[in-house]
């Protein structure tokens, strides 16, 4: 009988199925008890002390709940999440190797609705990641650099957005959404005489930092007279700032709106409605923030 029941509790042990518990969906529920114990342990333990030295140097951070965060390979992207971005819109996906973030991101920071971005990971792809950032934030700042010399030896980087009151941005009019218009390659929108009314803008439901702002709409046209109506369009209120755009002249011409953000503000709209009769060429929109007072 003894042989017996010691046979039967080997074979518990080696002979027994893997446990692999599914959720109702069918998914795998298994816990990774390998990497609690035995050699893959090793690993659990340096990505614990990483995620704590991670955060105990984010605590140094005034507001540092304020970040977005670039996640730079390995583990970064599960160390990041013990500020659980992702419900927020805080754990940034790049767009492209040239242009690293997407426009509405860039705008964001460059006015201060997203006070801090945060690069952390593997320092060869935060080095090349940090170049391309300050490329496109050149009013950034750097308020932490730090790479921990133990664990998984990650790299740390905490950029202001922009470090002034003022910020700028120049948005390509096809950039934005439209309705009517094509796009001309360069950036602008093309407008035929003979089409009929609609939106050559409207978009790009950007979130922006309080403070007064100035939108400068840059169009050319063939001829003089009615072009339509731009006007800036805050989302959450419905409030609509508008000048009418009637060229004077033939060629280049500039048409402004100022408005007030405030704190509260959720996101807005450029928009451009078309109701003229001859050809437009709609090149661009200079967005400036000119001071940081909040209403």
């Amino acid at each position: 009988l003894l042989p017996l029941v010691l046979i039967g509790l080997l074979w518990l042990q080696i002979g027994s199925p893997p446990y692999n518990q599914l959720t109702f969906g069918g998914d795998s529920n298994t816990p990774r008890y390998d990497l609690v114990y035995g050699k893959q342990a090793d690993v659990s333990n340096q990505v614990l002390r990483e995620t704590i030295w991670f955060t105990e140097q984010m605590d140094t951070i005034d507001d540092d709940w304020q970040s977005s965060f670039l996640a730079a390979g390995g583990w970064s992207t599960a160390i990041v999440s013990t500020y659980i971005p992702q419900p927020f819109s805080r754990l940034i996906t790049l767009s492209d190797s040239n242009e690293l973030l997407s426009p509405n991101i860039r705008d964001e920071l460059e006015f201060g609705r997203r006070k801090y971005l945060t690069i952390y990971g593997n320092p060869i792809e935060v080095t090349r990641l940090l170049a391309l950032i300050r490329n496109q934030l050149p009013s950034s700042k750097i308020l932490l650099d730090k790479t921990n010399v133990n664990d998984l030896k990650y790299r740390l980087v905490v950029i202001l957005g922009n470090s002034g009151n003022t910020g700028r941005a120049s948005i390509p009019i096809a950039r934005l959404d439209r309705n009517i218009g094509s796009d001309n390659g360069d950036g602008s929108v093309v407008v035929a005489s003979g089409t009929a009314p609609g939106f050559v803008s409207f978009g790009p439901y950007f979130s922006l930092g309080a403070g007064r702002y100035r939108a400068t709409l840059n169009l050319d046209a063939n001829e003089r007279g009615n072009v339509g109506i731009f006007e800036v369009f805050n989302d959450r209120t419905g409030a609509i700032n508008r000048t009418q755009i009637w060229t004077k002249s033939t060629g280049p011409s500039s048409f402004e709106v100022d408005f007030v953000v405030n704190r509260n503000d959720s996101t807005w709209q450029l928009r451009t409605q078309y109701t003229g009769t001859f050809d437009v060429r709609f090149i661009d929109i200079s967005l400036e923030r000119y001071t940081n007072d909040e209403r």
